[in-house]
């Protein structure tokens, strides 16, 4: 083979490899989780029998339609979900590494890379291993990130060129917004990017006027593609349900009445809950409304989405009210159980009382903080310093990898519901943690039942736990999984390399954010941003920008300092660390040859 063939055919060899072993694993199966797990699946087998979300209820326009997309169009084309999974991270990481293969200039590092983004421990830790749509938010986050680094690479392409390019984008961006509610967190970061970038070649008279208006056509064409299949959504749910929203948490009837409660003033727990019991209890007398939620917000409903919020936010003893993060899904299912179970009904329910609470606002007769728009609740100082003393804990979580947890869980649910949502992804799932009964274990085991029967056994399940399980005879009937020693043997590898990653990824963090502050002092002192040190800079934003985030929501109760929160930013740490430290050897090289760049840096902006 020829040797400028061999990194390529390495990088092959490693995918076809991990698109294996990833194959092997099985999944958390938790068909009875009505909010997640369970949601997505129903919604994707509505798509495949019915064409779009299926029948409306509490729960339909809670979350984004493309997870469940995307498990319909895996069905519809046969493909396990594990596998299809694999694909999406090799491609995401494939177009990463080919639009940075000429900035890192050295072979083996590309290839490096290409193989730190696929076995990310990330991927395949914790609720990563449910069917939760962060298994396609993590790859798309790294698909944005590479297609963002093609498009500073051409940038000095005609725009024929380039169109393709920010339509793919665009199309990327559709997908991710569409998957979950905060896709914008990205933006910044991308245009941070754009802007280094488009300044310094401003700067150095490489491009004008001309250069620049090009750059905004194809943005213009990039935003509005996603805005575009963000209308086609909300008509399609306004046909089916009277409802013009992608999520039915953005309808503006749904944000008003929110608003509208929240600004209610209460002195419980700050921010984290938004809406607490006396403050319901302030409202009742001024809103017909309200007082028809009442059964609902004094009764079991409310109780049950408080115990979720502590159990999800670790809150011990639960304090018996409902977090911010948790309150837009109690408020929901309190509407459709008063009755208002179709999209116009629901939303002139959510009319009235915004009017009604935002009136006893106006003239006095409840206590308000002032008017309102949305979920957030507003930022001021103080939830920025409370959210800074949060940073040290997501650091840890990120770059420490401190909640990694790479081992068999077990699924759970009515047997009668596991096997067709195993079916209906392609997938085995754990085994279940119960899994056992001495009725269906003896008539099954004759020769046990005889041992019991003579007294040489106390049960059948003594038998199990000694002998049965390990020669692979059934405790319930129902085997979630064809054959576990596959997927046991790659769990107990990815649990030996999660455990390397623990301790490579903070050494290596700590490196590239050494190489990167070296690599902008002499940038700021010379007036040239080269490409990768742009590149870098961009990274090191999503990472910032993702923690912000992540601590800022915490503080509101909206989510916690959580791996499935903050994975998304994982491919670009590992991006960033392992490109600042190879922008800054290839500089030293660069001097050590007189500063001559290597021959494979072709690109004007790479030096």
């Amino acid at each position: 083979m020829d040797i400028k063939y061999r990194p390529l055919a390495l990088a092959c060899f490693i995918a076809v490899l991990y698109v294996w072993a990833f194959s092997q694993i099985p999944v958390i199966a938790l068909p009875h989780w009505g909010h997640d797990d369970g949601l997505f699946v129903r919604l994707a087998r509505n798509l495949t029998q019915t064409g779009w979300l299926g029948v409306y209820d509490s729960t339909t326009l809670i979350k984004g339609p493309m997870f469940p997309a995307w498990l319909a169009l895996n069905n519809a084309l046969g493909l396990p979900l594990r596998f299809s999974q694999a694909l999406l991270n090799v491609l995401a990481a494939g177009v990463a590494v080919s639009a940075l293969r000429p900035m890192i200039r050295q072979e083996g590092v590309a290839v490096a890379i290409f193989a730190a983004l696929l076995f990310n421990p990330f991927v395949y830790s914790g609720k990563q291993l449910q069917v939760l749509r962060e298994i396609t938010y993590l790859p798309l986050t790294v698909l944005i990130l590479g297609l963002g680094f093609w498009w500073l690479r051409l940038q000095d392409r005609a725009l024929a060129r380039r169109v393709p390019l920010a339509m793919a984008m665009g199309v990327t961006l559709f997908f991710y917004w569409t998957t979950r509610e905060e896709g914008i967190w990205i933006v910044p970061a991308l245009a941070a990017g754009l802007f280094l970038d488009l300044g310094g070649r401003w700067r150095s008279s490489e491009i004008g006027w001309q250069e620049m208006r090009r750059e905004a056509v194809l943005v213009a064409l990039t935003a509005i593609i996603p805005f575009l299949g963000i209308q086609a959504i909300s008509i399609i749910n306004h046909k089916a349900y009277s409802i013009y929203s992608v999520v039915e948490f953005k309808n503006s009837k749904f944000l008003a009445a929110y608003s509208a409660l929240y600004r209610v003033r209460h002195d419980n727990d700050g921010d984290r809950v938004a809406v607490p019991r006396e403050a319901w209890r302030e409202i009742y007398p001024f809103s017909p409304a309200a007082r028809e939620l009442q059964p609902y917000v004094d009764g079991e409903l409310f109780r049950d989405w408080a115990e979720t919020g502590c159990s999800s936010s670790r809150i011990v003893p639960c304090h018996g009210e409902i977090s911010v993060g948790h309150f837009m899904y109690a408020l929901r299912d309190a509407v459709w159980r008063a009755g208002y179970q179709d999209g116009p009904s629901g939303e002139a329910f959510y009319e009235r009382l915004a009017h009604e609470v935002d009136s006893a606002c106006a003239d006095g007769r409840l206590s308000c903080r002032p008017p309102r728009y949305g979920i957030m609740p507003p930022m001021d100082v103080a939830t920025v310093l409370r959210s800074l003393r949060l940073m040290p804990e997501a650091v840890a979580v990120l770059v420490g990898l401190r909640e990694l947890s790479i081992e068999e869980q077990a699924s759970d649910g009515p047997i009668q519901m596991l096997m067709p949502f195993l079916d209906y992804i392609r997938a085995d799932g754990f085994p279940l943690e119960d899994d056992f009964s001495e009725e269906y274990y003896l008539l099954q085991n004759p020769d046990v039942a005889a041992a019991v029967r003579r007294g040489d056994l106390k049960s059948g399940g003594e038998h199990y736990k000694l002998h049965g399980k390990q020669e692979g005879r059934s405790g319930t009937g129902v085997r979630l999984t064809r054959n576990e020693q596959p997927g046991r043997t790659v769990m107990s590898l990815l649990s030996a390399l999660g455990r390397a990653y623990q301790l490579l990824i903070p050494v290596a963090t700590a490196l590239g954010l050494a190489a990167f502050g070296w690599r902008l002092w002499i940038a700021v002192g010379t007036g040239r941003f080269p490409l990768p040190l742009i590149v870098s800079a961009m990274l090191l934003a999503v990472v910032v920008s993702r923690l912000s985030l992540v601590c800022i929501l915490s503080v509101y109760g909206m989510a916690i300092i959580r791996e499935q929160y903050l994975a998304p930013a994982s491919g670009a740490l590992i991006l960033f660390s392992i490109i600042s430290c190879s922008d800054a050897v290839n500089h030293l090289l660069d001097r050590y040859r007189g500063g001559k760049p290597d021959r494979a840096a072709k690109h004007p902006l790479v030096n």
